[in-house]
């Protein structure tokens, strides 16, 4: 399991992580099991985690494509800050939060689906950067835990 040192600043974000649940909201894993009602997903397939994904689709933000605003996904379902996330063992997700890994990447790279994500989105809203020098430039630093 690989994870970034921004969960060390949980604590500092009363906010957003409610304690009592355990961090690791950049993670990677496999499916080890599906509840009758969960389809598209097998046992055994590699994935990446989008930790604010288990969202309704309904919330205004949602609808003009800012889901980083939507406050159910980041202050009610995010994983490893409002259920546990994935320095735990095993957790239970919603199936939308989950990201297929495409064959040939490694767990570290898997781990970096999100936060890269978030660069890529950053690079994009910006609007036209052709010819253009551009840094993205993040607070954390990846990190092994234990098991990984």
């Amino acid at each position: 399991m690989r994870h970034l040192r921004s969960d060390l600043h949980a604590a500092d974000l009363p906010q957003v992580y409610r304690g009592g649940f355990v961090l690791g909201h950049e993670f990677s894993g496999r499916v080890v099991a599906t509840s009758d009602d969960v389809s598209g997903w097998s046992v055994g397939e590699r994935v990446a985690l989008n930790p604010n994904g288990n969202i309704d689709r309904t919330c205004e933000f949602w609808l003009v494509g800012r889901t980083n605003f939507c406050h159910q996904a980041t202050m009610e379902t995010a994983l490893g800050f409002q259920s546990d996330g994935g320095l735990e063992p095993f957790v239970v997700v919603s199936p939308k939060t989950l990201r297929r890994v495409p064959e040939g990447a490694g767990r570290f790279e898997a781990a970096w689906v999100e936060p890269t994500a978030t660069a890529l989105r950053a690079v994009r809203l910006a609007g036209s950067v052709a010819g253009r020098k551009v840094l993205v430039t993040g607070g954390g630093q990846s990190v092994s835990s234990p098991a990984g």
